[in-house]
This record gives structure tokens, C-alpha cells and sequence, in this order.
């Protein structure tokens, strides 16, 4: 008996030293901050530590650009070099981030809702009061789109060149920009689209409504292909993972849900103490990003499945009083745009993206002009029916 006590004591001496290791060996989320202590807090982490514990390079990305004709809402390329603002007070920005200057300016003297980029940068829709335009890396105006009316909001779907919008008068509309035809019009009957969000897997679009329901739409179905019940107010903002397997909603009631879309059912339900969420953002790791409405603070959750708002990842304060309207990470690099009233802000966040890109979808950062055309070539090719 004695021999058999001493030997399950050793077992677990030896279980405990080698569950020690694993835990004190187990390989960290590459790049992201680390806590050197138990009791300290990544979210007190300036961007000025930040950026002087980085290399140069990186610290380049930390900026601040003033612009006066917000709020601005941002969007990426899918190279992740150039983004697009939107001003609500009539302003359209093109950036190169690599050269960290402005390439185009379209001021078209009425009020910017939306915009966002075609099937590469030279190309890029904006939502105006009536109808979207689509411009050239000029700023010269290509085409008009009267078939969209009064757009609030905008996707484009890159592997089937189709560029949705969500109108005031609640219908999600399709348009083929290879053939320029209309491919769907469909009536969503629930008014107008408070956000909109499109699952980069599967190129399905989910909308928020004022109704606390969230709906999934395909443009070869007329009906939602789900309802979710999220909120018991609107559903302002609206968020899918980079994965496809996760759905975020903010609504008006202060929460933060996120869903599994394989089996539609809230995973994570958190309250924001007394702030309503206005936007929604996933990084390529998974991390999320949470702008609030009327608030100058801009919160990264380290992961949506363990959501706690009393502990957030990063924390970010604007200066100048200013109020953060959109958020957007920035593909293939640790960078976290900020949309803002008085402009836009670019913040460090470590982890946030992914090292490695796969040149053949097109999404090389560093592509030649030659490039780009091949990509192009190479998604139509894969467009046409077989």
C-alpha cells in the first residue's frame, strides 16, 4: 500500500512540474504586449511606450491627420496600402500608407455617407446624398449609378466584383461593375440598413437594422438567409472575423454579442457601462475593435470569445475632445485606423495582423502595376461561369 502511494505521489509531482513548463514554455500570441506582472494592465499602455519600444519603421505608422469636414469612416484596400476616408461633411481621401500621403481628393459639395474601394485602388465608389459615384485615382468622376438611391452604406465583394449598397429606403442592390448591370434588388421590409458588414468567407452581407434584428443576405435569394434577434434597439454596428465564423453586434442598449455563424448562437454577451457601441471592427488575429457613440475612447479586445470591458487589450483616448465614429485594422500590419469628427488617427496595435499575405488572391502590398493587371485578368477568368 505504501508502494503504491509513493508511486501516485511521484506521478504527480511529475504531472505538476510538466503542466509548469508547458504553461511557462507555451509559445505567446506573436507580437502582442505582454503583462510582466500579474497586476499589470496592457490597456495602460501608451501609444508613446508603444512606439518607442518598436523599430522605426513601425513607429511610422503611428500618426495623427486633422481634417475638418468629419466624422470620417475608413476602409482598406485589400492590399492593406491604401485607404479611403469618407467625410460626412462632403470629403472623399485616398491614402498611400506605404508613402504616408494623400493621392486623391474629392470634394463633391454634398454629403459623403460611405465609400469604399473597387477590385483594386485605382478605382473606388462613394456613397453621396443621391446616387454613387465612382472616381479614379485622380479624383476625375468615372460613372454615376442612378439605380442606387439615396446609398447609406457600401461593399464590394472582390471575388465577384459586385458592389452592394444599403439605401435609405431599405433595399440591398447589387451591381455587376464587370458587366455594369444590376444583378439584385432586393427588398429587405425592414427600412433602412443601420450597418453593414460583409463575411469575407463567404461573401454573405449581414445588416443591422432599427429593429434589434440582424439579417444575412445573398444576392440569389430574395429572403434573408437568417434573422438573429441581437438587441432590443438598433443594431448600429455590425462586424464579421476575418475567419467567417464569428459575428459581432453593437446595439443601442449598450451590449456587445458575439455570435457563431455556423450555429447562430451568442457566445459572448457583454455590457459597455454606459455607452452604446457605433462600430465594429475585426483584426485579422481576431482581435475587436469598439468605437463608441459620443466618446473620444477607442477600446481593442484581445479576443471576442473572452470579451470583458472591464479588462480590454488597448485603450486609446482621442485629444481635442474629438468623437470616434469608425474603426478599421489595417490587413497584414499591426495598424488601427480611427475615424474620428476632427479626422483621423493611426495607432499602434501589436498582434493585430498577420505576417505572411498570399500573392496569388492579389493581395501583395508591394505588386507592380504589371501585378495588378494580372490579378485583375485572373479574377475575371475566375468570374465566368465554367
Amino acid at each position: 500500500m505504501s508502494q503504491m502511494r509513493r508511486t501516485r505521489r511521484r506521478e504527480n509531482q511529475v504531472r505538476t512540474v510538466h503542466n509548469d513548463a508547458a504553461r511557462h514554455f507555451a509559445p505567446a500570441d506573436a507580437g502582442r504586449l505582454e503583462p510582466e506582472a500579474p497586476t499589470e494592465r496592457t490597456h495602460k499602455t501608451s501609444q508613446r511606450d508603444i512606439a518607442a519600444a518598436t523599430s522605426a519603421n513601425a513607429a511610422a505608422n503611428a500618426w495623427r491627420q486633422p481634417l475638418t469636414r468629419g466624422p470620417y469612416s475608413v476602409k482598406f484596400s485589400r492590399t492593406g496600402r491604401h485607404a479611403v476616408l469618407a467625410g460626412h461633411g462632403g470629403h472623399a481621401r485616398v491614402l498611400d500608407l506605404h508613402e504616408n500621403r494623400a493621392t486623391c481628393d474629392v470634394r463633391p459639395g454634398e454629403i459623403v455617407r460611405d465609400a469604399c474601394f473597387l477590385h483594386d485602388e485605382r478605382l473606388f465608389a462613394v456613397a453621396q446624398k443621391k446616387y454613387v459615384y465612382v472616381y479614379d485615382d485622380t479624383g476625375a468622376e468615372v460613372h454615376r449609378m442612378q439605380q442606387h438611391l439615396e446609398p447609406e452604406h457600401l461593399e464590394f465583394l472582390p471575388f465577384h466584383f459586385l458592389l452592394a449598397s444599403a439605401g435609405h429606403s431599405g433595399f440591398l442592390k447589387y451591381h455587376d461593375v464587370s458587366t455594369g448591370q444590376l444583378v439584385a434588388e432586393l427588398n429587405t421590409r425592414l427600412g433602412s440598413a443601420r450597418s453593414m458588414a460583409q463575411n469575407p468567407q463567404t461573401a454573405v452581407l449581414a445588416l443591422g437594422h432599427g429593429n434589434g434584428v440582424a439579417t444575412l443576405w445573398s444576392p440569389a435569394q430574395s429572403k434573408p438567409l437568417a434573422r438573429l434577434l441581437c438587441h432590443r434597439g438598433a443594431v448600429d454596428a455590425i462586424a464579421c472575423s476575418a475567419d467567417g465564423t464569428l459575428l459581432a453586434t453593437g446595439g443601442v442598449d449598450g451590449l456587445v454579442k458575439v455570435w457563431d455563424v455556423r450555429a447562430f448562437r451568442p457566445l459572448k454577451e457583454a455590457r459597455l457601462p454606459g455607452r452604446a457601441p457605433a462600430h465594429l471592427a475585426f483584426s485579422q488575429s481576431g482581435m475587436l475593435a469598439v468605437t463608441c457613440a459620443r466618446s473620444s475612447c477607442v477600446e481593442v479586445y484581445g479576443a471576442a470569445r473572452k470579451l470583458r470591458p472591464a479588462a480590454p487589450y488597448l485603450s486609446h483616448r482621442l485629444s481635442d475632445g474629438a468623437t470616434g465614429c469608425a474603426a478599421a485594422f489595417r490587413p497584414f500590419e499591426d495598424v488601427l485606423l480611427v475615424g474620428h469628427s476632427l479626422g483621423v488617427d493611426s495607432i499602434l496595435a501589436p498582434g493585430s495582423g498577420e505576417a505572411a499575405y498570399d500573392a496569388l488572391e492579389g493581395t501583395n502590398p508591394y505588386r507592380t502595376g504589371k501585378q495588378r493587371q494580372t490579378a485583375t485578368v485572373r479574377g475575371l477568368l475566375d468570374k465566368l461561369p465554367p
